[in-house]
């Protein structure tokens, strides 16, 4: 029953995003093949509890916006397409509607809109924002993380996956494969494995971003790489992302705590590090169980554990404190924005970016109880 309601609320966001969020694109310099496209930010004005009107207040067009928009929509599509949920969907079944067109309808723009608003041909990468505010983008403006490189390419391995338009599907494996070119080339250090945060894109260039090296970056080039080997089987992308795990394991894990560090130095977990880091270790083990390192899969276990369970980044998994104060009050379960280890009189830099992190949890420790 569950299960149903959520399919029949992702029905009717697809309607919604076809028939409310989607806007007319009016920028100087900047075009779409159907003229319109979804902004950053929509604001609504209520008549009591009904929607009266639809405001764009950010114009921009944001790649993490547009990326995860794809993402789901062709799981969704995905759903519609395979047996037995398939039945679920069309015109008199229980979920009326030909939503599996509008979908298939919303992926195509998407991916038309990724090209002609985020794609540098200069560069062969996909860049993060383009503002549309009547100005056109500064050179030094465009900048690509290599945590977005990762997250673009889960949406476009998605649409490989459940799309079953030829055109729609070879759209998504060309652009995937350049940029993952452009990772290889520019952000992937093939001497120790190590990977860069990403990189600034100006005419004269690619110029690598400064900064610790982070978890995210590292997992996230990691499971490109472990894309590319599927979608490809070229052994020299599995190659390259073993390369990035065992630098990852030498230089983040923390054996003390049994976690990896966030960043050199570090230890600041959101959903999203927490995510990208777990996925990358499934995708290993499920191209590669045989050959993955045995610390490798014991670090993996111990630090889902630690950080999601025993840390508390699952809301609900530190009830116990509550209730060794004697509050009456109950967590839900959901997961904390952000939560830092820091251990006491240390002057941990909270300031490496993360996305979404609007509250911080700090769980303090004496630096003798580091070991346990």
């Amino acid at each position: 029953f569950l299960a149903l309601l959520i399919a029949q609320e992702a029905a009717n966001k697809v309607a919604f995003l076809r028939d409310a969020l989607r806007v007319k694109l009016e920028a100087e310099g900047a075009s779409t093949p159907s003229g319109s496209y979804f902004p950053h930010r929509v604001e609504v004005d209520f008549d009591g509890d009904e929607p009266k009107r639809y405001n764009v207040e950010d114009r921009s067009s944001v790649l993490f916006d547009q990326t995860s928009l794809l993402w789901g929509l062709s799981e969704f599509y995905g759903l519609m397409t395979n047996a037995p949920q398939a039945e679920l969907f069309g015109d008199g079944k229980l979920i009326s509607g030909d939503f599996k067109r509008m979908t298939g309808e919303l992926i195509a723009l998407l991916l038309e809109n990724l090209e002609a608003l985020h794609w540098n041909a200069a560069h062969q990468t996909f860049y993060e924002v383009r503002a549309l505010d009547g100005a056109a983008d500064a050179p030094n403006a465009q900048a690509i993380s290599t945590e977005q490189i990762a997250l673009t390419a889960i949406a476009l391995e998605s649409v490989w996956n459940n799309v079953d338009n030829a055109a729609a599907r070879e759209r998504a494996q060309t652009l995937f494969l350049r940029q993952v070119e452009f990772l290889r080339q520019h952000l992937f250090r093939q001497e120790d494995g190590a990977v860069l945060n990403g990189a600034s894109l100006t005419a004269d260039g690619v110029t690598p971003l400064r900064g610790l090296k982070t978890l995210a970056a590292h997992a996230g080039a990691a499971r490109t790489f472990l894309i590319a080997f599927r979608l490809t089987g070229d052994p020299a992308y599995l190659k390259a992302a073993k390369r990035v795990f065992e630098t990852n394991d030498r230089t983040f894990w923390d054996a003390r705590l049994d976690v990896y560090r966030s960043a050199i130095g570090q230890y600041q977990y959101t959903p999203f590090n927490v995510a990208l880091t777990v996925g990358a270790f499934r995708e290993l083990l499920a191209v590669d169980r045989a050959d993955a390192l045995a610390s490798l899969n014991e670090h993996f276990e111990k630090f889902f554990d630690s950080v999601v369970a025993r840390i508390g980044l699952q809301l609900s998994e530190q009830q116990y404190f509550l209730e060794r104060t004697g509050s009456a009050r109950t967590l839900a379960p959901v997961f904390a924005s952000d939560l830092m280890i820091q251990p006491d009189g240390s002057a941990a830099d909270v300031d490496v970016p993360q996305p979404g992190s609007t509250l911080l949890y700090v769980i303090r420790v004496t630096e003798a109880s580091l070991p346990c």
